[in-house]
């Protein structure tokens, strides 16, 4: 599977060429399926060693990590969806759990964190002490993104200081 590896590099960056020259949206379209034929074929290997030795390739690779992580914890809003799902559905529920554990072993570093985290807000939130809790959602919006938790928590926050929402709104869009 190394070289579907190889040709999904290639394939991502004849996508990014194309965006950058005439931008043209037939051969994006035709990039882009074909593109999605190489990951769910990675998607579907029947090996489990082979999926997560290519899986680990991808999620190390420049060019083909923010196709699968770019929606874990995106810097900003507006950069949500920036790359919808990549794979597709499989219609195979081992396929989908097996993608998903990869996703989370990748990601297990910042899930143990984003726990200690919510333990010290909710302790915070539970004694009133919003202003500090405010300062746990923007250390971890900036380390790692915004996420549904943290945008949820801070217009809890804002609203039990009395802040304005739409002043965040637009800052966080622009």
């Amino acid at each position: 599977m190394a070289n579907t590896i190889d040709l999904i590099k290639n394939i991502i960056v004849r996508i990014e060429m194309n965006k950058r020259s005439r931008k043209n949206r037939k051969i994006e379209a035709q990039l882009i399926s074909e593109l999605h034929k190489k990951f769910y074929s990675i998607l579907v290997q029947e090996e489990d060693e082979i999926f997560f030795e290519d899986f680990e390739k991808l999620i190390a690779s420049q060019l083909t990590e923010p196709y699968i992580s770019s929606n874990f914890f995106p810097q900003s809003i507006s950069n949500y969806a920036e790359f919808r799902n990549i794979c597709g559905f499989s219609g195979d529920f081992k396929y989908e759990i097996r993608w998903l554990i990869a996703c989370i072993l990748y990601q297990k570093d910042v899930i143990e964190e984003f726990v200690c985290q919510r333990e010290i807000y909710d302790n915070l939130i539970l004694h009133n002490k919003y202003e500090e809790a405010l300062d746990i959602i923007n250390t971890f919006e900036t380390k790692h993104g915004v996420s549904y938790w943290s945008t949820e928590c801070r217009f809890f926050v804002y609203s039990k200081l009395g802040k304005v929402l739409c002043v965040f709104l637009l800052w966080k869009i622009t």
